[in-house]
């Protein structure tokens, strides 16, 4: 729960790199080691998904050059994503695709407002009925008793 499937390909078939991760909401924190992919080979990693993720490669062969950085994306629950690396010579390419959707947190709180309303729509239709269906009499009674009450009252 509260994570999702990072894929990562990399398709250069001059260098390695690695991916360095930091959560957004950790101010001035150093990035945090993920993985290391080599030349056409692929790895995955779970990314927590409660903040948004601060995602960095880097060359591993050249004295750890920044390939790419991508500031606060934000990550779906229980979702797959890939990231695919495209390498020439002088320009790296960085594609982020969504492989699976996550899921919709708001599902269960509409289900729990559509349960409610039916709970009290549902009471107010049969309390209506079983008040119109009692007999007036009975219902006059009960004030002739009132009022009854009232005169002894003082």
């Amino acid at each position: 729960m509260d994570t999702a499937s990072l894929l990562i390909l990399n398709n250069c078939i001059h260098w390695p790199f690695s991916l360095w991760t930091q959560y957004s909401e950790c101010q001035d924190c150093p990035l945090l080691y993920r993985v290391t992919v080599n030349p056409l080979k692929n790895a995955s990693i779970i990314l927590n998904t409660n903040y948004h993720v601060n995602l960095e490669a880097r060359n591993v062969s050249e004295s750890n050059e920044t390939l790419f950085t991508l500031l606060s994306y934000s990550f779906a629950d229980q979702a797959k994503y890939q990231i695919k690396l495209n390498c020439t010579y002088d320009d790296v390419e960085v594609k982020i695709n969504t492989l699976e959707n996550g899921r919709n947190n708001l599902w269960p709180i509409v289900a729990a407002i559509f349960i409610y309303a039916s709970i009290v729509i549902g009471w107010k239709f049969w309390f209506s009925r079983f008040i119109s269906s009692q007999p007036k009499d009975e219902l006059k009674g009960t004030k002739k008793r009132i009022s009854s009450l009232d005169a002894f009252r003082g």
